[in-house]
């Protein structure tokens, strides 16, 4: 259903996975904020709503935050809950191995049963309107010059065949005590895309259909 940098891609399948995507190869990563920016003008038919459709669509909640360690080890401290879950036998949310550690479940509802195996989470007998809360570390940050950063959160996506469905995120970032600044980011801000600065925080709550990945690049 979801894709968060490491996380979900949910395919509507009686059967479903929910897979992650790959990294770029060792120091393939971009270096200056142009680089991130010719990325984004290739972004894959992503299209933001304006107003959120009539019935409730899967909800992807995202929280991370971020630590003075995060800087030498690119480890970020993440909560996240899907709510909204489509009705389907079976799914998992997959994470990229060696990219995930201290993966716990929160909670369910609806969800007949779940377990943590591996880099994934499996869930079975999955009811409409079901959720699931999980709590973890990943591994987001890439230091990628003397004093420049990326996080990198994404794909989300929804997606069935060749096809995307809404997709409902919010983002929430806390770099609270961490020496860096946010400089830029992509997407840029638009409409249906209302991005909140204040005071160490990122926000957006953000309905569209496509693929949405989320760059920050950071300066000390």
């Amino acid at each position: 259903m979801i894709v968060s940098w490491y996380i979900p891609v949910l395919f509507l399948l009686v059967s479903s996975t929910l897979g992650a995507r790959d990294d770029p190869p060792d120091g393939d990563w971009p270096t200056d904020w142009a680089d991130l920016e010719q990325e984004s003008a290739h972004e894959r038919e992503l299209r933001f709503l304006n107003q959120p459709p009539v019935r409730p669509v899967h909800h992807h909640h995202h929280r991370i935050r971020l630590q003075p360690s995060t800087l030498e080890d690119g480890w970020v401290e993440v909560e996240q809950c899907h709510y909204h879950l489509d009705p389907v036998a079976q799914s998992q949310i997959v994470f990229r191995a060696g990219r995930v550690r201290d993966l716990k479940i929160i909670s369910t509802v609806k969800v007949g049963k779940a377990w943590v195996e591996d880099d994934s989470v499996q869930l079975e007998a999955v009811e409409r309107g079901a959720s699931i809360c999980l709590r973890g570390a990943l591994k987001l940050v890439t230091r990628v010059s003397e004093d420049a950063y990326l996080l990198r959160s994404g794909p989300f996506m929804r997606r069935f065949l060749d096809g995307y469905f809404p997709l409902r995120v919010s983002y929430e970032l806390d770099y609270q005590g961490v020496d860096i600044r946010l400089v830029s980011f992509t997407p840029p801000e638009q409409a249906g895309f209302d991005v909140i600065q204040e005071h160490s925080l990122f926000r957006f709550d953000s309905w569209f259909e496509g693929r949405l990945d989320i760059n920050l690049f950071f300066k000390r």
